[in-house]
């Protein structure tokens, strides 16, 4: 960082040595301090050490350790003029918002599985495709041999009809789809029915590095295709309310664990 001094300060030291020590006034965005450097007066300029180094974290837990450390260093408990925003990203801690000091950058990373999630979310996948997602969900899915085994016994050859009226499943009306469809082409196939569940639940972790689960409902709308072929397509009408409230639970955790630093700013920007 260089600063400028004024004509009033360089003719007074155009007669000294070329450079020495010196302390200087700095205004920050809520008061002054005083720093020492090195004055040039060769080019009239101050260096000073920089100190704003940044940190980063990506998981809450991480964050929360370094915000108490960062306040217990600086002798600052409270949290007297030092803030923290959260953001749909992660968030972000200044230790000293008069001149921008010991910050910190969350950026949260997302479990595998939410990550696969949201990959499909309101995405119509054909068959196989459809099934390599639930293997890859297959951590977050209760029950995942049975739920597989439905969806994967469906082989559609030549003309399928679909039927989303409730289905009975082991005994118990659940909704569900039943496909009639023919094992082989021509006017001579043999029918089959299958039936398979319209939907089914997660269990899943929204960040890694969490222990937090949260459960999602997932949606299956099986359409035909112009090749008469099934499509899967996936809704989540709870996904974005899971992913707020998993934010919200961060912040939540945050809160209590730095509820001594009653000083310090906390702000919610999603």
């Amino acid at each position: 960082m260089s600063i400028c001094l004024d004509k009033d300060s360089i003719k007074l030291i155009q007669d000294m040595q070329a450079c020495e020590k010196a302390q200087f006034l700095e205004y920050g965005n809520y008061g002054t301090r005083v720093l020492e450097g090195l004055l040039d007066h060769k080019t009239f300029t101050c260096n000073v050490r920089e100190q704003k180094h940044k940190f980063r974290v990506s998981n809450i837990k991480s964050f929360i350790t370094f915000v108490k450390e960062e306040l217990n260093r600086r002798d600052n408990p409270e949290g007297s003029f030092a803030s923290v925003t959260f953001d749909n990203a992660g968030g972000r801690f200044f230790a000293d918002d008069d001149f921008c000091e010991g910050v910190c950058i969350f950026e949260r990373s997302l479990s595998q599985q939410l990550q696969v999630l949201s990959g499909i979310v309101n995405k119509t996948l054909d068959h196989e495709s459809f099934l390599h997602a639930l293997c890859s969900l297959k951590a977050s899915i209760p029950m995942f041999n049975e739920l597989y085994h439905d969806y994967a016994r469906l082989r559609i050859i030549g003309k399928s009809e679909l039927n989303s009226e409730p289905t009975f499943f082991q005994g118990e009306s659940i909704n569900g789809y039943k496909i009639k469809h023919t094992i082989a082409c021509g006017s001579s196939g043999d029918e089959e029915e299958d039936c398979v569940p319209a939907d089914f639940s997660l269990s899943i972790p929204y960040a890694k590095n969490s222990s937090r689960h949260y459960c999602v409902n997932i949606e299956t709308l099986f359409v035909n295709t112009q090749n008469n072929k099934i499509a899967i397509k996936i809704i989540c009408p709870e996904f974005e309310q899971t992913e707020e409230q998993a934010i919200l639970d961060e912040v939540k955790l945050f809160r209590e664990e730095l509820k001594e630093a009653s000083k310090l700013l906390i702000l919610e920007n999603f």
